[in-house]
């Protein structure tokens, strides 16, 4: 079963259906985090090579400049951004980015696990089967019709699981 994630929601191989517009969505949303914390880093660079300009040019009223407050700051943003560059969301970025080099924003993935109940999902959307509950619904053999299937679809990797996608 297909559902749409927020951007901030995580995505995982453990999912059945994935959407390409998701892992987009995613990398985008993960890639806005990042680059806020780089943004800080670089904004708090450029405020204490401000002060420390305006000091040289003598704008700076006081006789002894003290760098500790504007260098605190750059530590600190340098740190958040150290500290989001080792966690658990820059992994699942670098994973995610990795399997969008193989799908575009259009493709939808299917778990090799769940492919089967997709299939049976797919057959039932398309009015193939008139009644789950009765014949020939209870005669066919699903996992032959999925492996049939799987054939129209490309296999990607995702993080060491195998998904089927058809753009």
């Amino acid at each position: 079963m297909a559902y749409t994630i927020k951007g901030s929601d995580e995505i995982t191989n453990s999912a059945d259906i994935i959407e390409g517009r998701d892992v987009s969505d995613r990398i985008d949303y993960l890639e806005g985090e990042r680059n806020t914390l780089e943004s800080a880093v670089i904004e708090a660079q450029e405020a204490l090579s401000e002060a420390e300009s305006a000091w040289i040019a003598g704008d700076e009223p006081e006789a002894c400049f003290d760098a500790t407050e504007f260098n605190e700051a750059v530590e600190e943003a340098s740190q958040a951004l150290k500290e989001w560059d080792e966690s658990e969301e820059a992994e699942e970025l670098k994973k995610l980015k990795a399997l969008y080099d193989d799908i575009s924003r259009d493709s939808t993935l299917i778990r090799e696990s769940y492919f089967e109940d997709y299939a049976q999902q797919l057959a039932d959307d398309l009015g193939y089967t008139s009644s789950k509950m009765q014949w020939p619904y209870t005669c066919i053999d699903w996992e032959k019709a999925a492996r049939e299937l799987q054939s129209d679809y490309s296999c990607v990797d995702f993080d060491g699981v195998t998904y089927y996608t058809r753009d």
